[in-house]
């Protein structure tokens, strides 16, 4: 029966990604020069950006099914995740730096900014992901305005982009959401028999030296 859904899966997977690619991320990069070069320069980027992430969501779709995380699966996706995301925010645009304080800049009748706009959401709730395995929500608000503002202060001082509040925001949106959705998924996966084993391992060590404690105060 696994089997079976993970085989379902697989052009479900497909097709989303097709939709993102072709809809948000390569239309957005295609409208910077720089990136658009880049782009020309190897004739099967967008295939195989589509293939990547199809393949990204099918291996999560597979692991959400076996209730299991798959650490190389896991390690791979994040690497890719990180790389893309250095491109996206500091290889983009030309040499020169501007600044935007207008924090809702991004709510025009425009589709390419709404398109960018969707894009600098969606790329941060991954890393609102990541924080949620190690971070508290006052921890996650702090590192995520301390990140992101850090990303955008580096842009200007660099020459590599503009300061925009707007940004700002959409990023931050971006880590609660999926912030909260790490929790709606740990629910779902279990931890591995191995990593469970050397908690519960660890556990009785720690209460052992406690117990011995105890009756030697007894005696």
């Amino acid at each position: 029966m696994l089997f079976f859904w993970a085989i379902i899966g697989l052009p479900v997977a497909l097709v989303l990604s097709l939709l993102l690619t072709d809809g948000i991320i390569m239309p957005t990069l295609s409208s910077y020069d720089r990136l658009a070069t880049m782009i020309e320069r190897f004739r099967f980027t967008d295939e195989l950006l589509w293939l990547v992430i199809a393949f990204i969501l099918w291996s999560f779709y597979v692991q959400w099914l076996r209730g299991k995380v798959n650490v190389i699966l896991t390690y791979w996706s994040v690497s890719f995740y990180l790389l893309l995301l250095f491109i996206v925010l500091f290889t983009k645009a030309p040499r020169y730096r501007d600044y935007n304080l207008e924090p809702l800049s991004f709510a025009v009748r425009n589709r390419a900014i709404l398109t960018e706009a969707a894009m600098n959401l969606l790329f941060f709730i991954p890393l609102g992901m990541l924080y949620g395995l190690f971070a508290k929500w006052y921890e996650m608000i702090i590192i995520a305005l301390g990140t992101i503002l850090g990303i955008e202060v580096l842009q200007y001082l660099f020459y590599l982009g503009t300061f925009d509040v707007s940004d700002i925001v959409l990023n931050f949106i971006g880590c609660v959401i999926g912030y909260g959705a790490y929790f709606l998924f740990a629910k779902r996966f279990r931890p591995r028999d191995d990593t469970q084993q050397s908690l519960e391992d660890a556990d009785l060590e720690v209460e052992e030296p406690v117990n011995t404690r105890v009756k030697r105060s007894h005696k």
